[in-house]
């Protein structure tokens, strides 16, 4: 009950992509887990170890127990949700591959488990009760509808229907606050940094630049 509140309400954080893994046959029993945030320079805490700060990413050991990973800054409001395991999907695989011996020796090990998502993006607020940072805030958007955003920027252009954008890519250009005379040669922009960057994370950095301050 409590991990689900933590869930409900810690909505300045965010999962960007899940990692595929693999189990003790095909690989270690490490996985790399990649923390962002705005502002950068945060603290980083795992099981109440500091770990290393934002932007950091490290691996940490497969385990079916549950991990907690806590991001924190002067000035900001301090974040932490669970790192919760799951089994790795090519566990099952293990049993083809290594028969039944090798899958129950990844679940005794660990090494059958993985943390997802496997990436964070934490918005911190500041502690004065100001909203986070609208750059902060364009980046969250960008990572929390990536894939609707993906989806529309690609889409190919109707000639019977003039200037058309889809309702996420309009959401992005309002928290832009692009004027409604330049929307046109921003949208363009997003189509190029929709096809050049890769991650969500690359994709919300490119998009961050476009914003009208």
């Amino acid at each position: 009950m409590r991990t689900t509140k933590q869930f409900k309400t810690a909505l300045s954080i965010v999962s960007v992509c899940f990692l595929v893994g693999c189990a003790s046959i095909i690989s270690s029993g490490k996985q790399t887990v990649t923390i962002a945030s705005d502002p950068e320079d945060a603290v980083i805490h795992i099981d109440g170890i500091q770990v290393g700060k934002t932007p950091s990413t490290f691996p940490i050991e497969r385990s079916r127990i549950q991990k907690t990973l806590s991001v924190s800054k002067d000035g900001y409001e301090s974040q932490t949700v669970p790192l919760q395991s799951s089994i790795n999907p090519v566990f099952f695989g293990n049993i083809v591959s290594g028969g039944l011996y090798g899958s129950t020796t990844d679940a005794i090990s660990g090494a059958a488990y993985e943390y997802r998502p496997g990436y964070f993006f934490v918005l911190l607020k500041p502690a004065n009760g100001e909203a986070p940072s609208n750059t902060g805030q364009i980046k969250m958007y960008t990572i929390q509808n990536y894939a609707n955003l993906l989806k529309e920027l690609r889409l190919k252009p109707n000639p019977r229907v003039k200037n058309k954008i889809g309702p996420t890519t309009e959401g992005l250009l309002n928290v832009l606050k692009i004027p409604e005379g330049e929307r046109d040669s921003v949208v363009k922009q997003l189509k190029i940094f929709s096809e050049n960057n890769k991650t969500a994370l690359e994709f919300s950095i490119k998009v961050a630049t476009l914003e009208n301050k």
